[in-house]
């Protein structure tokens, strides 16, 4: 299956960015993180989103409409949230025991990708009202903006966090003891 290009950049694109102003080893800090991200997909956005994609059609034109989705929308952000969270926390214990020391930094980066993940999945919550109200150009616009503000931070942020990042690998500190700052490129927001 060949994804379209507008999904090849804003999916695979950072990789590509970071792989140019950066280093290959970067590059797998950046996929170690992207996997323990994406558990909230696989663990929470799939199951929801299986149930509601059928749902919300059954509820859209019933009265008391704005009531439930205004209560799903809540219940959804609330639990990715709390999963998001969840991820980020124990993402630097397990990462610490299963992977090689080389790899240990990449946990730093896992909460930008579990946020950033939070928000692409509200997203697409929202985007059935432009379905309902057959708008459905507005997600393909949306879509290509998306790309076009991706490509542009990911010119601008990674070769400045790329810097950063390596100049704090340069020194001896453990990732814990260095600022709130994000250590790593949070390219995929």
């Amino acid at each position: 299956m060949a994804l379209e290009p507008r999904l090849v950049v804003y999916l695979l694109g950072n990789r590509y960015y970071l792989r140019v102003f950066g280093s290959m080893d970067e590059v797998g800090y950046y996929k170690l993180a992207a996997r323990f991200a994406s558990l909230l997909g696989l663990v929470i956005w799939q199951p929801f989103s299986q149930f509601w994609e059928m749902e919300r059609f059954r509820h859209y034109q019933k009265p008391d409409a704005p009531a439930v989705f205004s209560s799903v929308f809540e219940f959804a952000s609330l639990v990715l949230f709390v999963g998001a969270l969840c991820i980020s926390i124990f993402a630097d214990p397990v990462i610490q025991l299963m992977s090689a020391p080389a790899f240990h930094r990449a946990s730093a980066l896992v909460p930008w990708l579990a946020f950033g993940w939070l928000f692409g999945f509200l997203t697409l919550f929202a985007n059935f009202s432009f379905l309902i109200t057959e708008e459905t150009v507005l997600i393909s616009r949306n879509n290509y903006i998306t790309v076009a503000v991706i490509t542009v931070l990911n010119f601008v942020l990674i070769p400045r966090f790329g810097l950063y990042w390596r100049r704090r690998r340069a020194t001896a500190r453990p990732v814990h003891t260095i600022s709130a700052r994000p250590p790593c490129r949070p390219a995929a927001l």
